[in-house]
């Protein structure tokens, strides 16, 4: 059990975030878009946080960083390709409300692959 974030984890490309588009697993909640993918391989995150939803550079590297220590913490206990694409009101919510939301989509994959 690996707690780096490394290369192999992060979605880079623009075919993986094009493929992501006919994918119909989505899960919506206030501040955050989660499009998702069972893998057997390893968890893969790639982050969409356009500047014109957040127009500063610090924030929008601060919610980088929170979801990505996130994503390192949990990464083992579920597969999971995951694109992550930011709302407009992410601006206004601080850190706890971002690990909040990240959690219910945690917990809602937990159970989603427990169903099949």
């Amino acid at each position: 059990m690996s707690y780096k974030f490394s290369r192999r984890n992060r979605l880079k490309k623009k075919q993986y975030f094009q493929l992501f588009n006919k994918i119909n697993n989505k899960y919506i909640d206030k501040y955050m878009i989660f499009i998702y993918q069972y893998t057997k391989d390893i968890s893969q995150l790639g982050l969409i946080i356009k500047k014109k939803y957040v127009p500063s550079s610090v924030c929008r590297n601060f919610y980088k960083r929170l979801v990505r220590e996130y994503f390192r913490l949990h990464k083992d206990k579920i597969k999971l390709k995951v694109i992550i694409i930011a709302k407009k009101n992410l601006y206004k919510c601080n850190k706890w409300e971002i690990k909040k939301c990240l959690q219910k989509f945690w917990q809602y994959c937990m159970s989603m692959q427990t169903l099949e």
